[in-house]
């Protein structure tokens, strides 16, 4: 009650909750393959509550695909790595040759 969705402040505890989660994986340590499941089931499953109730701002958006795809290409605060292919056709679902795993904001 009385929360402002509409702000990005709102969205903070949500984008500091999958950057926490993130913390204890090495991404050096998984394969491709398994920051995909990683991505899949719990960086994309957070914001799915405050989702279904509130619509999110774009920039915050943004912000969570961010975090996703430099946990899935291996970037870190102070190197960018080569990104093999569009975060947009990651995205797409697999029967149209993507990874399926969803953007947040369309």
């Amino acid at each position: 009650m009385g929360a402002r969705p509409g702000r990005k402040s709102f969205w903070n505890p949500i984008v500091n909750k999958i950057e926490k989660r993130l913390a204890p994986w090495k991404k050096r340590f998984l394969s491709k393959s398994g920051r995909l499941v990683l991505i899949k089931s719990v960086l994309a499953s957070i914001p799915n509550y405050f989702l279904s109730i509130f619509k999110i701002p774009v920039g915050v958006a943004q912000k969570i695909e961010k975090i996703q795809w430099s946990f899935l290409w291996g970037d870190d605060k102070f190197k960018r790595k080569v990104h093999a292919v569009n975060w947009v056709e990651v995205c797409k679902s697999k029967d149209k040759g993507g990874l399926g795993i969803g953007r947040v904001v369309d």
